[in-house]
């Protein structure tokens, strides 16, 4: 993509350059190209550095300021579901948010639905947007991510009952293959994130233990191609899949601890 060196010259990006990993690095660059190919943040390079900039310098701290202002269960349920399924169809979101409410044991309002605040108002109030194909997204660049990092990283007992919530979560029907992956693979590099390998691996024995026919789940073939490439916990094996295009049924995996 076509730039300016005067568009590099930031003091914040500087700084940014000269203090951090090149991962760190490398993922600015991606966010810059998603800030581009989503098509909702300008025309121009500047203005996706400074989206992408944002992105990872100002997103955790304006998760918790959201979180500390949500203060109900329906409500940070929702938030969570809408970062977990970023752009799947809001119907889909909807059942994944009611799902989640009754994994962690929420007791439903008794008030009939037409008598609550409507779906729409609820994803408005949080800051998620619904595009013209019905698919749920937040405004800001990256905002998903950010979210699930807060979720798992300050609600650490709720972890089990993310786990048995994805295990059933990621099969909604309205759900495409691809969404399914992006869901197992969000799930996966969070527990991965926390020190929680067993969560990834329980949800693989799962999935493969009720594959039918000659091909692996892709839930769990996503699910341990991703384990076992993780820098800490990637210091296993598997047998009879490994890759997400191959035939063989998926059987055995195991992940260091």
């Amino acid at each position: 993509m076509a730039f300016h060196s005067t568009d590099l010259g930031s003091h914040d990006l500087q700084r940014l350059c000269e203090r951090s990993p090149m991962r760190e690095l490398a993922r600015l660059a991606g966010l810059v190209r998603s800030a581009r190919d989503s098509g909702r943040f300008g025309v121009d390079f500047a203005g996706w550095l400074d989206q992408a900039m944002h992105a990872v310098t100002d997103r955790a701290g304006e998760v918790g300021r959201q979180v500390a202002t949500v203060r109900t269960a329906p409500e940070r349920a929702l938030l969570l579901a809408a970062a977990v399924f970023d752009e799947a169809h809001a119907d889909t979101v909807y059942e994944a948010w009611h799902g989640l409410m009754r994994t962690v044991r929420h007791e439903e309002e008794t008030t009939t639905e037409l008598a609550r605040t409507d779906f729409g108002e609820r994803l408005a109030t949080l800051g998620i947007e619904r595009d013209l194909e019905g698919r749920l997204h937040f405004g800001r660049l990256a905002y998903a991510d950010a979210v699930r990092t807060y979720f798992w990283a300050n609600f650490p007992g709720t972890r089990d009952d993310l786990r048995n919530w994805i295990g059933h979560a990621a099969g909604l029907r309205g759900l495409t293959t691809d969404d399914r992956v992006n869901v197992v693979v969000r799930f996966g590099e969070r527990s991965l994130a926390v020190g929680r390998p067993d969560h990834l691996f329980d949800l693989v024995v799962r999935w493969a233990d009720h594959a039918t026919g000659a091909s692996c789940d892709p839930r769990a073939v996503a699910a341990i191609e991703l384990g076992l490439s993780h820098e800490r916990f990637g210091g296993g094996s598997a047998d009879g899949c490994t890759s997400a295009r191959g035939p063989a049924p998926c059987r055995t995996v195991s992940f260091a601890s």
